[in-house]
């Protein structure tokens, strides 16, 4: 079937009291995904009639009838920039975790990402909370408003970053011999946990969504499944999509208002569910509690090593939010590693080996705890980095 025949079509629309038929041209009408955006949307789908109530989600798609979240929200209106990895991602991913199978050095990876971007404060939150969905920019992400692993710092990308981030191999860090990343292959690494990483940085939010099964129309080109857009100049899609943006309010001092920037970058990776994990062509296996787990052993485990390797970062702190939670405010910090308190301390001789050096890291962690908690918490782990007193 040809577009010219598809755009002669005679849709069905919803009349007053749904009394009688009435057929209308394609381009003139709308499918409501779902009802309660009506209201909403009121004021922009003047001139638009609702598709008829039996026309279904499938059939309104096979029938090429725009949907109401797509006519709010579409990439042309909220001058979206398609910004996402350039190649068949899915087997793509799957082949690098297949190599990189360290999915409890993610907390390492993003360190050290923030360590070359010139970060000097890092921070994590497992955020077990589920946000509500009503109003998302898809129904897609729908899987996306659940628990979460957020990591902040407190660099803003620089456009070269945005461009850097959606390659899997960037080559940027290969002749900068003061970074310490493994290229752009760190960062999917992140595909261990998730389906859908996004991040707010400055002006910007992004999501990347390679299997482009979750953000929909947005996505116009499957080989950049991403988008990127301006929150600050498009303050009323915030308003639009306020569950869309929920998940990242008030966590670390971001606030998705569409107002200002945020002075920093909040990444946030929804733990990957079973349900996702079935139609995966990255990874088929859920990230549950058990495994985030692991990976708050595995930071403690490494907190010695990054004093090393760190040029910029200078605290690390871990926190979490139970499911309860309201807002961010009650997040419980689990670990704390400060090297300022190392630097201010006496010196360590500059000729020594790697093995004295590391020898000198582990006497400075003078305290360290760890016990389990209940299943609705993760491990406790508190790491003080400092010498001569407690912080």
């Amino acid at each position: 079937e040809t577009a010219a025949s598809t755009a002669e079509l005679l849709i069905p629309v919803c009349t007053s009291g749904d009394t009688r038929l009435e057929l209308c041209p394609l381009d003139e009408v709308i499918y409501c995904d779902p009802v309660s955006l009506v209201d909403v949307a009121s004021e922009e789908i003047a001139g638009k009639k609702m598709s008829h109530s039996g026309i279904s989600y499938d059939m309104a798609r096979a029938l090429g009838i725009r949907s109401l979240r797509s006519h709010m929200a579409s990439s042309e209106e909220l001058e979206f920039d398609q910004l996402g990895q350039h190649e068949p991602l899915t087997l793509r991913l799957k082949n690098i975790l297949r190599e990189y199978q360290d999915d409890s050095g993610i907390f390492k990876e993003l360190i050290q990402n923030a360590d070359d971007a010139g970060a000097s404060e890092v921070c994590f939150l497992i955020d077990w909370r589920r946000h509500p969905c009503s109003t998302l920019l898809s129904p897609g992400m729908k899987q996306c408003q659940g628990p979460a692993l957020l990591a902040y710092n407190d660099s803003v990308f620089t456009e070269e970053d945005f461009q850097n981030i959606a390659k899997l191999a960037a080559r940027t860090k290969e002749t900068k011999l003061d970074k310490i990343g493994q290229f752009g292959l760190g960062f999917t690494s992140v595909y261990h946990i998730t389906e859908v990483p996004s991040f707010v940085s400055g002006d910007y939010i992004v999501f990347f969504d390679p299997h482009t099964t979750h953000l929909g129309d947005h996505i116009r080109n499957q080989y950049r499944p991403g988008i990127r857009m301006n929150v600050v100049a498009n303050p009323h899609v915030v308003a639009k999509f306020r569950d869309q943006f929920s998940p990242y309010q008030d966590v670390f001092g971001c606030n998705v208002d569409g107002e200002r920037p945020f002075n920093g970058t909040l990444f946030r990776f929804p733990f990957r569910t079973s349900e996702q994990a079935k139609k995966s062509e990255i990874k088929q296996a859920a990230y549950d509690r058990k495994m985030v787990l692991k990976a708050v052993a595995c930071l403690k485990s490494v907190a010695c090593e990054l004093l090393l390797f760190l040029n910029n970062v200078k605290c690390v702190r871990l926190f979490e939010l139970t499911e309860q939670a309201r807002s961010p405010k009650p997040m419980k910090q689990l670990l704390k590693i400060d090297l300022s308190q190392l630097d201010a301390g006496p010196a360590i001789p500059f000729r020594c080996s790697r093995l004295q050096l590391l020898e000198e890291c582990q006497n400075a962690v003078l305290t360290t705890s760890c016990r389990s908690v209940s299943s609705t918490s993760a491990s406790l782990i508190q790491i003080n980095v400092f010498h001569g007193k407690n912080l």
